[in-house]
């Protein structure tokens, strides 16, 4: 297995998007897009694309706008462009599976996305719908409309009288408050919480304007917005941890599942692990996770194999 660094300019026109490629000793059966979520980077990603790359799955990612090896200054973190750039996160997103696409021809390929990522990753779906073979959302959750629709308004409000880069306790309690401490939700591994806790590109608080961008893309999404355009024989799996209160401790994961299947979505699937937390990739129990989403993947890659 061999890693290579990746850059590719961003659609908000001015940065440079940092990002890695794993790619398998021999044959490629398929590609895995790692899409990553609020507050981190695709560097944590390592130990599961090593694993997939090991089973001949090439894998791709970058860090978004405002994140990990895409800030060049500590002033840009949790920020992602002044105009629309929950649009500009998605084109990324769609610039990444295109160069997955340029450098495998004829494979297959699947996204996997993480937290903030799973909510790009549904939205992604609905504007690029024949991009992708499939994809995995992770730790992801349902927040009805009124609550993102004022969350959205109220940083927008804040931004008109404090900028687009003011950093606003109220939001940052609105959006994430309730899940308590990170070693309440993110994982039950100390090792894990205690370097991300250290890590200066983790953790590090939002700007308003990215909540306005991250509630909008959240508001689409509880209105339903192009769902039509999702393939029925779309593959969607969705994993989460029990414990985790993204989802609301497997609530709101089975809202989004059963949502699925009620617009008429025929490979919807759900995966929960009973002891779990948020980083499902990083728990104790994250090989039988690894193994999980890899014969998942095996079924719909020999599935297109067989058409």
């Amino acid at each position: 297995m061999k890693r290579y660094e990746i850059s590719l300019p961003s659609s908000d026109g001015k940065t440079t998007l940092h990002g890695y490629r794993w790619e398998p000793e021999g044959d490629v059966r398929a590609v895995v897009q790692l899409v990553h979520g609020m507050e981190e980077y695709i560097g944590r990603y390592d130990e599961f694309a090593r694993f997939l790359a090991d089973q001949g799955i090439a894998v791709i990612g970058h860090d978004h706008l405002g994140h990990g090896g895409s800030v060049t200054d500590e002033s840009e973190l949790g920020y992602f462009a002044k105009d629309k750039g929950y649009e500009c996160v998605l084109r990324d997103m769609h610039a990444v599976t295109l160069l997955a696409k340029k450098e495998y021809p004829d494979r297959p390929v699947f996204m996997f996305a993480h937290s903030m990522g799973s909510f790009f990753g549904r939205r992604y779906i609905t504007v690029y719908p024949r991009e992708l073979a499939g994809i995995v959302l992770s730790g992801t959750g349902s927040q009805p409309y009124i609550a993102v629709h004022v969350g959205k308004q109220l940083s927008r409000l804040i931004a008109r009288f404090k900028g687009d880069h003011y950093r606003s306790k109220m939001i940052e309690n609105l959006a994430v408050g309730g899940y308590g401490t990170v070693d309440k939700w993110l994982c039950t591994r100390e090792e894990i919480v205690e370097a991300y806790k250290a890590d200066p590109l983790c953790g590090f608080p939002f700007t308003v304007w990215a909540y306005k961008d991250f509630f909008k893309t959240m508001e689409y999404l509880a209105l339903g917005k192009d769902q039509d355009r999702i393939p029925k024989d779309f593959p969607v799996l969705l994993a989460a941890g029990m414990l985790d209160p993204v989802g609301n401790k497997s609530k709101g994961v089975l809202q989004v599942y059963n949502h699925y299947k009620k617009i008429g979505l025929t490979d919807a699937d759900v995966f929960l692990y009973k002891d779990d937390m948020h980083e499902i990739l990083n728990e104790k129990d994250r090989d039988d996770v690894y193994h999980d989403i890899l014969r998942w993947l095996d079924k719909r890659i020999d599935n297109i194999k067989t058409i």
